[in-house]
């Protein structure tokens, strides 16, 4: 009643039928936003490290990783940084 004193109207049905949209749009979210987690879980077992040699990058990542974990793979590359180079590497592990 409000509304037609004013001059506008509100359709029901076309109010209800956006609200819906949303309300699937938010499920929909939700569950992406759950399967991308369960994704992400898988790379959680991994330590990084860097410095000047390779030697102590790996070092590094074998020593980020929890006591008592298995070091399934160990990943090395090289970066030219400036006129010097850097080692990153990355130990994938398993408990």
């Amino acid at each position: 009643m409000l509304l037609k004193t004013y001059g506008c109207s509100v359709d029901g049905m076309a109010f209800f039928k956006t609200m819906l949209r949303g309300v699937r749009l938010s499920i929909g979210l939700s569950i992406g936003l759950a399967f991308w987690s369960l994704g992400s879980m898988s790379m959680a077992n991994t330590s990084s490290g860097e410095a000047a040699t390779e030697q102590m990058a790996r070092a590094q990542a074998m020593r980020l990783a929890p006591k008592g974990a298995t070091i399934t793979a160990l990943d090395c590359e090289e970066k030219d940084v400036g006129f010097s180079s850097r080692f990153r590497c990355t130990a994938h592990w398993s408990q």
